[in-house]
């Protein structure tokens, strides 16, 4: 059979998916598939999900430099991390007491201060306000596991709680901070109702979230264990300590069974192996109605990262990366938050409202809607191919994401097969030059041209990892600032434009696939039918949505998927 032939039964089987979608969307009340779900466009209904429906960008290990074991620790990636993205997720290991000052620190290797750490956040969050710019809330990770990294004593835990005080309720950029929003304090405040499935994250625009280890019996002595304030400062914070403290970590297996919990965190480690596993159904129902992270293996020591794709595609909110390494997974995490054209600029740029970064708009970049099959609105799609025509036949070679294979281009076609739509993120790399791109569905419109940028990198080659390049940003920092450096240094940019064709796969792989999520396709069908609200009822309203994901867990629990 040749090409050409091939071709047209792919575009009449396109067609007939095409069709089957348009029957679904009158038996759903109005649901609409086309690309401001399938991309996360930002529209009406943007700002209105509750936290567990966002993609969120985040730093892992945000205090090291480039190499983990010999760097000296730096702020330099929390200015980075919350100036270009304007929120996200950072990390903070506390350490010790140095000068009456806590510390983070790892592995000798130097130390910064907390109080400054929390200076760039709130300069950070006073410069996110001036902007305009609507969001989730700064979430803070302290997920301290090591007694080496506890703070024991009780004199050293109340001068963690006297710096968490006195840099986020008192002092001049508190003051600053009230200025722009009278009456409001920086940090969520958790009150005797709360339920973080309800709130919209424009709510929590500007807002720190603390992420704390497990912290609900404040008895403990290990501000590691239990980050709960001490009697003397309590009322400093809320006469009830559990109505300030945030969110806990869980000791619960999300990814191995359905659990019925709700607005609770869960941080577990990638796996050492970084082969695609198949779609992981308990973890996309799970973190419909709870927080899930995932962060680099601990024997990832040269602070490399993992593929972060099949994470995202499984529904975890929060894949932490070390944005010290340009490796693809970072490219991909990229493709996630940064658009494909932007500009790269220093924090000071961002701060000075210089930049744009690329956007014609005052969105952030932290965060990202997730698929709505992943939602759980819609059935969750089949897997496609895509046909990729280049302009030209030198020496490109695309990367898919969510299973790192490489496809090269013998003529100016690229060919990729059984692609999961949830992540639809590739590496391109072409004489030198190198991005992370998304290539997606447009309204219906199967057919498309994309144009993007690919850089030359202004990095340092350090190696292989996994027999995958290894590099780091060359920034200039010492360990008290990186104001004008940025997220990404490049030499050259080159703009490619490309068109692309998706079509239904019609492998064993895509059967397998079909087979492996129907009864959870079956189970939001139901619930849609039963549950009489549309699509757009639900998106624009999170109490709504909150009790459908309660009805459609009930749903799959009794179908025993």
């Amino acid at each position: 059979m040749n090409l050409y032939i091939l071709m047209s039964i792919w575009k009449m089987k396109a067609s007939k998916y095409k069709t089957k979608y348009l029957t679904l969307k009158k038996q759903l009340g109005g649901l609409i598939f086309e690309d401001k779900y399938m991309t996360s466009k930002l529209d009406e209904n943007y700002l209105s999900l509750n936290l567990f429906n966002y993609w969120i960008s985040s730093s892992h290990n945000t205090y090291l430099p480039h190499d983990q074991n010999i760097d000296k620790v730096s702020v330099c990636y929390y200015r980075l991390q919350y100036m270009v993205y304007a929120g996200g997720c950072v990390e903070i290991d506390t350490y010790g007491i140095k000068d009456d000052r806590v510390i983070i620190s790892h592995m000798n290797n130097g130390f910064i201060y907390l109080d400054d750490i929390l200076d760039i956040i709130m300069e950070a969050l006073i410069s996110k306000k001036k902007r305009e710019i609507k969001s989730g809330p700064f979430i803070i990770n302290f997920d301290n596991n090591s007694p080496k990294n506890s703070l024991r004593t009780k004199t050293e835990q109340n001068i963690f709680w006297k710096t968490i005080y006195e840099k986020l309720f008192k002092g001049n950029k508190f003051e600053e901070y009230q200025n722009l929003l009278p009456k409001e304090i920086p940090v969520l405040e958790i009150r005797d109702n709360f339920n973080l499935s309800e709130i919209p994250i424009i709510d929590l625009s500007y807002k720190i979230l603390f992420r704390w280890s497990l912290n609900k019996d404040c008895s403990k002595e290990y501000v590691g264990y239990d980050l709960c304030p001490l009697d003397s400062v309590t009322e400093k914070f809320s006469s009830n300590v559990n109505q300030w403290v945030h969110i806990d970590k869980a000791k619960k297996d999300f990814t191995l069974k359905y659990v019925d919990s709700k607005n609770i965190s869960e941080s577990s480690f990638s796996s050492l192996l970084d082969n695609q596993t198949d779609t992981n159904l308990f973890s996309i129902v799970n973190s419909q109605r709870n927080l899930l992270r995932i962060f680099p293996h601990a024997f990832y020591i040269a602070s490399g990262n993992y593929n972060n794709m099949k994470y995202f595609r499984d529904g975890f909110q929060i894949t932490a990366i070390n944005l010290q390494t340009i490796d693809n997974s970072r490219l991909l995490n990229d493709a996630v938050f940064i658009p494909p054209t932007s500009k790269f600029c220093s924090p000071s740029e961002i701060q000075e409202d210089k930049c744009k970064h690329g956007l014609d708009h005052k969105y952030p970049l932290s965060y990202r809607v997730k698929p709505l099959w992943l939602i759980g609105l819609i059935p969750y799609p089949d897997l496609y191919d895509i046909e990729i025509t280049l302009p030209d036949s030198s020496n490109y070679k695309f990367i898919y994401g969510l299973n790192n294979k490489q496809y090269y281009s013998s003529s100016n076609k690229i060919i990729i097969p059984d692609i999961d739509v949830t992540v639809p993120f590739f590496i391109v790399k072409n004489l030198g030059f190198k991005n992370g791109i998304e290539i997606i569905w447009n309204k219906f419109k199967l057919t498309d041209e994309l144009t993007f940028n690919i850089y030359k990198f202004d990095i340092e080659i350090t190696g292989y990892v996994n027999n995958v390049e290894y590099n780091k940003v060359n920034l200039k920092y010492d360990n008290n600032d990186c104001k004008d450096d940025k997220l990404l240094n490049y030499k050259e940019t080159k703009t490619l434009t490309i068109n692309y064709t998706w079509t239904k796969s019609t492998s064993k792989k895509n059967k397998s696939h079909e087979k492996r999520v129907k009864s959870y396709n079956d189970a939001i069908i139901k619930s849609r039918t039963e549950y009489q609200k549309t699509t757009e009822q639900l998106l624009s309203n999170p109490i709504e949505l909150n009790e459908y994901h309660n009805r459609l867990f009930c749903e799959i629990i009794h179908r025993k998927i």
